[in-house]
């Protein structure tokens, strides 16, 4: 069964980068085991998919998902006017963020490009990019429907990096960890779960 996949704010058909040699999760991420799968701003596509799916789902993997509970509201908006103010820079900061430290490889980052949206500018919409943008900011994780998901029997799985940039990964890991299947945690990867 081919899973269904969500891809994160600013990527497109990123998830090879989860199969690939550098993937710090591509051991224990079987997609074909998965039925929905979302990483980032795809997480959160991700639960609302399962959570109103007609069709049976086995499993829901949520990839970095972008958690900012904890941020606050000032900051979100903050972030919306410098998104406006000039979205390439954003992305490009972004992008940064993402990759994690600033001794990322050149090697990641040319793993990475081709699915991110700088690889094409002129693919840009920043209009639409904008929404999503407030969309992941402001939307908050909700305990009571990850539990409705796994009360129809959905297993549903967890992939966070200790060093992530982009969210607040313990905070995401303290969120997550009581309601969820499984949580791994890896110690030495970033937003783009790479080593």
């Amino acid at each position: 069964m081919t899973a269904v996949y969500f891809s994160g704010f600013g990527f497109a058909n990123e998830s090879a980068l989860f199969a690939a040699p550098q993937s710090a999760v591509r051991e224990c991420l079987d997609v074909r085991e998965c039925d929905v799968v979302g990483f980032s701003y795809g997480a959160q596509k991700a639960v609302r998919y399962a959570l109103h799916a007609t069709r049976p789902i086995r499993r829901l993997s949520l990839l970095s998902p972008a958690f900012f509970h904890g941020m606050p509201t000032k900051r979100k908006e903050a972030e919306l006017r410098l998104f406006a103010a000039n979205p390439t820079r954003y992305l490009r900061a972004f992008l940064q963020q993402a990759l994690g430290d600033t001794d990322a490889s050149e090697a990641q980052r040319e793993l990475v490009l081709p699915y991110f949206c700088l690889a094409a500018p002129e693919s840009i919409h920043a209009d639409a990019l904008g929404d999503d943008l407030r969309a992941l900011l402001f939307y908050a994780f909700c305990a009571d429907e990850l539990a409705q998901i796994c009360a129809r029997g959905i297993e549903i799985e967890v992939f966070l990096g200790a060093k992530d940039r982009i969210v607040n990964a313990l905070e995401a890991r303290d969120f997550f960890a009581p309601l969820v299947t499984r949580l791994f945690w890896v110690r030495d990867a970033g937003h783009l779960l790479l080593l």
